[in-house]
């Protein structure tokens, strides 16, 4: 490959497994996810059962805490996924990203709610500058009537994830 290595218009010839020397890494990042299902109590926020990892470079996610926490200050894209493991559809659900342990207020990073249909998977992605020492965790509530279960494990694809990366650069 042939990079400009931003020395006053350079090319230098690299590999491949060296172009992240010119063009930077989106580190610290990690995939997380729910290994199997989780029961979420009727009007109760419940911290997500963020229990695997897919990968996690850095080592900044905890999942016995189910928790990220940032040791590089920047940018980053934060995402999630969920779906509940019910056939019924009910209208009062939510899932966030807690930011520094808030509860359910404009202190969230991201969230999705209101009504779930019969199996759908949801989820939603955001970018925020993050200082070190924040922490990301993420919460669901659901007010059906009953307890749900979040669906975990792969079914056609992961069900309940989680997963951050700092963008190159910030």
């Amino acid at each position: 490959f042939l990079i400009d290595d931003g020395a006053g218009g350079t090319m230098r010839k690299t590999a491949a497994s060296r172009i992240a020397t010119y063009i930077g890494k989106n580190t610290p990042s990690f995939l997380a996810y729910s290994d199997g299902n989780q029961s979420v109590g009727n009007a109760s926020n419940t911290l997500v059962d963020i229990d695997a990892e897919l990968f996690d470079i850095g080592a900044n996610f905890d999942t016995s805490a189910k928790r990220f926490t940032v040791t590089e200050a920047g940018y980053y894209y934060i995402f999630y996924q969920y779906r509940w493991e019910t056939a019924s559809d009910f209208d009062d659900q939510k899932v966030w990203v807690s930011y520094n342990s808030s509860t359910y207020t404009s202190d969230n990073i991201i969230s999705t709610w209101g009504r779930t249909e019969y199996y759908t998977k949801m989820g939603a992605f955001q970018t925020r500058i993050l200082a070190v020492g924040d922490t990301l965790d993420l919460y669901a509530y659901q007010n059906s009537g009953g307890s749900v279960n979040l669906a975990g494990g792969d079914d056609f694809g992961l069900n309940t994830f989680f997963g951050a990366f700092k963008l190159i650069g910030t």
